[in-house]
């Protein structure tokens, strides 16, 4: 690991635990550039600079970039407060309409740390029945939440509050329904919408899944994230704190046999052993027997790198269409369901297939022209066929190292 990874993940142990930080690792002005650049990947640039800025050496070749980090932090500090306070609003007339939903991740994560704004949310996701979806919808409207996508089949329907920012994903399936792992999971959320808790944000409250649901949910997000290119460190910090927060609520015995059904068990373990490595996290006095041995640093140098949902590169996002086909079930060859996928799985991106398949041979062209456009035009960073067939291919390797894909049959 570099400087700068172990300095991010030194400030995600000092915020998780609300502890200061041990150490500053770094010595001058490009290694804090790089810092920065690490954390705004990761969505953390607001938790890096709280927790390093008291330190005299926090950029001190560098104070532009301290004047940079400090306006950065206060900007999403704001946003956030404000964004906080619409879901509020917006909650508070579900419960008052007594519909069974349930928020997950975003501000229920939120009220487990001390220092709750500093964990920012690029949406809130909300989970209902699929026949409560009318008067959600109505509700949202009322409030002057603008509708952005999402067709009455669809799994999920977007809403975006223009005065805050928010954007709210209306769930009436988490899981995406062309994943193998949703024929299993979204039932399973589903049902235990009937079980739902309430907890308090800001002196109000927020319906959720039950403990033991939602801690599911939170694992199997982060790998199916971990497949389609990957995941930040952020949300394995919510993992960890969800499992402490609610140690003595959590069925374990019901987590490893869901996670073990979805090949997802072994991902687990290697995401605590990395709470034990590096963030003071104790599986066993929470209950947990780890009994897959160490093998974490491969998986977390891929977290590192894929920043907060594998977007660093376009190579990373490119190469994971491979992998997700393989997630998804395809029975031909990876790669070429990557470049021709079927039109369920293209539906979401180009709604007109769900009115007109036929037009699926028009959509590969789009997309294939895409592709090449950006190349010729070298838009982001990394963007190289060879070298996106290359990361799917260590990819792969590392999905069938934690033992997600199979590996018999691998030709």
């Amino acid at each position: 690991m570099t400087q700068e990874q172990l300095q991010l993940m030194e400030c995600l142990r000092a915020y998780i635990t609300d502890t200061p930080a041990k150490q500053v690792f770094l010595h001058d002005g490009q290694q804090w550039e790089s810092l920065y650049e690490l954390a705004a990947a990761h969505k953390m640039t607001a938790v890096v600079y709280d927790t390093l800025g008291r330190f005299p050496q926090f950029c001190r070749e560098a104070p532009q970039l301290k004047t940079l980090w400090r306006k950065d932090t206060i900007v999403q500090i704001a946003a956030q407060t404000a964004k906080t306070r619409r879901i509020l609003e917006i909650t508070e007339k579900l419960n008052d309409a007594q519909i069974p939903y349930a928020v997950v991740k975003g501000i229920v994560c939120r009220q487990m740390y001390a220092r709750q704004d500093l964990r920012p949310s690029g949406d809130e996701d909300i989970l209902i029945n699929g026949e409560d979806r009318q008067i959600c919808e109505e509700i949202f409207r009322d409030l002057g939440l603008e509708f952005v996508q999402g067709a009455a089949e669809d799994e999920v329907s977007h809403w975006m509050d223009n005065g805050t920012g928010l954007h709210i994903e209306l769930h009436r399936a988490l899981l995406p329904e062309d994943w193998q792992m949703s024929r299993i999971l979204n039932p399973y959320f589903t049902q235990h919408l009937a079980s739902g808790i309430y907890v308090t944000a800001d002196g109000r409250m927020v319906r959720t899944l039950d403990p033991t649901a939602h801690f599911v949910f939170l694992v199997v997000h982060a790998l199916k994230h971990f497949v389609s290119g990957g995941f930040g460190i952020r949300s394995m910090g919510d993992i960890l704190c969800f499992a402490k927060e609610y140690a003595s609520e959590i069925d374990r015995e019901q987590v490893r046999e869901i996670l073990t059904s979805i090949r997802g068990w072994t991902f687990f373990e290697q995401l605590l052993w990395i709470g034990v490595q590096y963030l003071d996290f104790d599986p066993e006095a929470l209950g947990w027997r780890l009994s897959s041995p160490a093998d974490f640093e491969p998986m977390l140098l891929d977290m590192l790198d894929a920043g907060i949902y594998g977007q660093t590169t376009m190579d990373r996002r490119h190469s994971a269409a491979v992998l997700v086909q393989q997630a998804k079930g395809e029975k031909k060859s990876s790669v070429t369901a990557a470049i021709f996928p079927s039109a369920e799985s293209l539906s979401r991106r180009y709604p007109v297939l769900k009115r007109m398949p036929v037009l699926l041979p028009a959509v590969w062209i789009h997309r294939i022209g895409s592709y090449a456009a950006e190349i010729i035009a070298g838009k982001g960073r990394g963007n190289s066929p060879a070298q996106a067939v290359s990361l799917a291919k260590q990819r792969q390797s590392l999905m069938e190292r934690y033992g997600i894909f199979p590996t018999y049959g691998r030709k």
